[in-house]
């Protein structure tokens, strides 16, 4: 086969949602509190929400951009492929490179809907979501029928809901819901306990795939704090791995027959590992781990339940035969720094050339349409829907690097750019004037007193009441002793300095440099916590001096930082 007879659909792409989304959708109460995009002094785009902006990054929309420019800073809509929010432009740029349909993950409300939950209103968090699930299936799927895959997001915060809301979404066409690789990460119960049994059971009863995408436990991989990031990007697909070890040793599969789960953006070629690993430790401790899988074993499960996914796998190509056939998918990421926009049928072939074609377009299409739902050819016809057969459509579309002259590295009048008054702010690592901005953290019951705490000026941890342990980051569950008897205790505040590094890139807003620290608290050996040093030169900075907590308040957040202690 060649490239350009391929038909391809990816089941891994994303939308930078436009600053539109909201309107004529909500009441007027919730309009008041909808997400909005103001621009700040500097020329930037920033979405606000409950008084407090977002985070863009860069890397959602680096699209079209020069390679040297991508980088995690925020971008003003402009400065995007318009590809990356409006949908004419991406039909445009789906069609240049050859794709015929694409499912899209959300930015703007976080892998698993994540900036809704934040919202203490809950009439007014489920309103949004719900305004935010319809314009992604009327207006960004629906607009060119045929062409996307529909996915909504769940109202995390209530199980119930969830259930009806996977329900209502099918009723409507769409047969995927993102949802997190570990759940417990965000403050919500784990992937083994049967909390969510509601929402599989809507799933399975009406064909909706859980796409479980690789950060979507809004954590990112840091083995050490001055790694480079290409250690962080060279880890992150293959750590979905500890979702995949919850999902297989939980109950999910055996008590939901029916329900299928993605792995989305998690590459395959380490599957096969996996499956030997599952199936030696299941034949060899499952009689004192009282893991029954009946007269089968973890591999065929796991097969039979899970679709995998990969953007660029030459050797799972190679070892394909070791999955099953009709749950491998091909994904392109765009408008991501790790797309291959828009070369994607030449690259896929590089590793595709050779396979059977029964293998080809089960792996490039047919396997989506089956497990998506998703059937492209009542709307266009399949010799209309070939990468030859798109690309005539698209002569029109200049795909030649653009160059804006920000990114990574910018000059040092550019750098200040997160607040929207443009306001100047100093930087950490030195005597503060004011504080920076900073991203507001995500509340829930479980760690909303470590946030709060600090205003009475006292720094509190977990102590699990059972065996006295401090756990931090705050868990509903001591990993001592299993106990969930915890009760936030207040802390001395003094600590010493464990490990740090001075971070030149203003990534955050402020300037640089600044000191990111782990200090280690004398309440218990390991007993740490990362944070800012402030009030002292880098030059000054050392491991093991003393230092002392200094809480920076912003809108109700006690962000505990550190300062040296006073002679």
């Amino acid at each position: 086969m060649n490239a350009e007879d391929l038909i391809l659909v990816s089941v891994d792409d994303h939308v930078v949602e436009p600053p539109d989304i909201f309107e004529g959708r909500l009441s007027a109460r919730a309009a008041a509190r909808a997400p909005h995009v103001v621009r700040n002094a500097q020329g930037r785009d920033i979405w606000m929400f409950e008084g407090a902006a977002l985070p863009n990054v860069g890397l959602n929309a680096v699209a079209g951009r020069d390679p040297l420019e991508f980088g995690v800073d925020a971008l003003a809509f402009e400065e995007m492929r318009p590809g990356c929010y409006d949908i004419d432009a991406r039909i445009d740029d789906m069609n240049v490179n050859g794709v015929l349909g694409s499912l899209n993950f959300p930015s703007l409300a976080g892998f698993t809907g994540q900036l809704f939950y934040t919202c203490k209103d809950k009439d007014i968090a489920i309103e949004l979501l719900q305004a935010y699930n319809d314009w992604h299936v009327d207006t960004w799927c629906g607009t060119h029928p045929g062409r996307m895959i529909p996915l909504s997001i769940p109202p995390i915060w209530d199980v119930e809901l969830m259930a009806a809301e996977v329900r209502r979404m099918a009723e409507k066409g769409c047969h995927a819901v993102t949802f997190s690789e570990n759940p417990e990460k965000l403050g919500r119960p784990s992937w083994h306990s049967d909390y969510w049994h509601p929402f599989l059971a809507a799933c399975a009863e009406v064909g909706t795939v859980i796409c479980l995408h690789i950060g979507s436990s809004s954590q990112t991989v840091i083995t050490a704090m001055d790694a480079p990031i290409d250690t962080t990007i060279t880890l992150q697909p293959m750590n979905i791995v500890q979702c995949a070890a919850d999902l297989i040793w939980s109950p999910i599969f055996r008590k939901f027959p029916n329900l299928r789960v993605a792995l989305s953006e998690g590459g395959i070629g380490w599957l096969p590992y996996f499956l030997e690993r599952i199936d030696y430790v299941y034949q060899h401790h499952h009689q004192w781990t009282n893991q029954d899988f009946g007269d089968r074993l973890p591999s065929q499960v796991f097969n039979e339940h899970v679709l995998t996914c990969f953007i660029d796998d030459a050797v799972g190509m190679e070892v394909r035969h070791h999955l099953n056939p009709n749950h491998i998918h091909w994904e392109c990421d765009y408008p991501h720094s790790d797309s291959t926009w828009p070369n994607s049928p030449e690259m896929a072939m590089k590793y595709l050339d050779g396979l059977p074609d029964e293998d080809i377009n089960r792996i490039t299409h047919l396997n989506a349409m089956e497990n998506f739902s998703y059937d492209p050819f009542a709307h266009i016809p399949r010799e209309q829907a070939t990468v030859g057969a798109l690309r005539a459509l698209a002569t029109h579309v200049d795909t030649t690097p653009v160059s804006h002259g920000t990114g990574k590295f910018q000059d040092e009048g550019d750098r200040h750019r997160h607040d929207p008054d443009g306001t100047h702010r100093s930087g950490l690592g030195r005597p503060m004037t004011e504080a920076p901005f900073r991203v507001r953290p995500a509340l829930d019951e479980t760690n909303e007193f470590f946030w709060t705490s600090g205003a009475d000026g006292l720094l509190r941890f977990l102590r699990c009441q059972a065996c006295g342990y401090f756990l931090h980051p705050p868990s509903p569950r001591c990993p001592v002793c299993a106990g969930r008897d915890l009760t936030p205790e207040p802390v001395s505040g003094r600590a010493q300095v464990y490990s740090y590094t001075v971070n030149h890139q203003a990534w955050d807003g402020s300037t640089e440099p600044y000191v990111i620290a782990i200090v280690e608290l004398p309440e218990q050996v390991g007993l740490r916590l990362t944070t800012n040093l402030v009030d002292v030169s880098v030059d000054e900075v050392a491991i093991g001096s003393e230092v002392e907590v200094a809480f920076e308040a912003q809108d109700g957040i006690y962000w505990p930082l550190f300062r040296p202690v006073a002679p």
